[in-house]
């Protein structure tokens, strides 16, 4: 059977405002029971991560059915160049590793800022996204053939926060939350009588602004932002 990929986005944020997020995707597999003449010579797990998306080898982990570590039984490696995370299983002449269930668990860092234009969609309305799919290669002994079969394709759409801060003699729209990437929102700030606006910052920035007041505008938000 094919694999089946998955991600659990139900964990907290690193660095909201600076747009990094946790993510564990989840590859699970079934390595289906085999007679002894017709064993696998090769059974492998591989899956392509973006450049924007850092991983460390030493969190990923494969589990069984019960949910233990089985690691140990799988050579596991990343290529931190081409972003390549593989799983391959070592004893496949051994029964016991037959008809279980696996689930290779990669947990990852998504820097939403580094975003690149393939992982966006065509219509702003959609806003940003990651799509991933992984591959499992396999070959029974006395096969020449290698065998591919493709994962389902998991979409992740990320959310941005634009957060608004104003001093005692001044307004400005609250903080926004939930913005879909490359869309656009603006900032209404405004003097309270009697007060004149003196600055207006954008991420720590000096930008063009009225001191009567007036209204900022971020277009095709990528990132995590404050005004």
């Amino acid at each position: 059977p094919s694999p089946t990929k998955s991600v659990d986005r139900t964990t907290a944020y690193v660095d909201s405002y600076n747009g990094k997020e946790q993510l564990v995707y989840t590859i699970t597999q079934l390595l289906p029971y085999q007679d002894t003449n017709f064993y696998y010579s090769q059974f492998t797990l591989s899956d392509t991560f973006r450049s924007c998306e850092t991983i460390d080898i030493n969190k990923i982990v494969m589990l069984d059915e019960q949910n233990r570590d089985v690691s140990a039984n799988w050579n596991i490696t990343l290529n931190t160049t081409t972003k390549v995370v593989t799983a391959s299983l070592k004893a496949l002449t051994n029964k016991d590793v037959y008809s279980h269930t696996y689930r290779l668990q990669v947990p990852v860092i998504v820097d939403e800022t580094k975003l690149g234009a393939t992982e966006f969609t065509p219509s702003t309305t959609e806003g940003t996204r990651l799509l991933n799919s992984a591959t499992l290669t396999y070959k029974h002994s006395g096969e020449t053939n290698v065998t591919t079969r493709n994962s389902n394709t998991v979409r992740t759409d990320f959310l941005y926060t634009i957060r608004s801060k104003h001093d005692a003699g001044s307004t400005i729209t609250d903080t926004k939350t939930n913005l879909k990437g490359l869309s656009n929102t603006s900032f209404t700030y405004s003097p309270l009588p009697g007060y004149f606006i003196q600055s207006l910052k954008v991420d720590g920035k000096d930008v063009s602004f009225s001191q009567t007041g007036g209204t900022y505008t971020f277009s095709n938000i990528t990132a995590y932002h404050e005004i």
